[in-house]
């Protein structure tokens, strides 16, 4: 191979590795892009339900303090 066919081979690999770049980044925005407004339409319904007065669920406590109460007595008799 001479000097100019090398040169063009390599010209045409980076020119693939290039293309195949702009494709991965032109696929990660569009799905941040879907991400963000998949979100802010979530936040959107939330304020709404709000203004109308729809509550969400319940949600599950945090782990670790499943049979535990907080304040109360805390194990004292109570005395009148």
């Amino acid at each position: 191979m001479s000097e100019v066919d090398q040169g063009l081979e390599f010209s045409l690999t980076s020119y693939c590795i290039r293309d195949d770049r702009k494709e991965t980044l032109q696929s990660a925005m569009a799905a941040r892009q879907k991400k963000r407004t998949d979100n802010i339409a979530t936040r959107n319904e939330r304020k709404h339900d709000k203004k109308k007065g729809i509550k969400p669920g319940k949600s599950k406590a945090r782990p670790g303090f499943e049979g535990r109460s907080f304040g109360g007595n805390k194990g004292k008799a109570r005395t009148k």
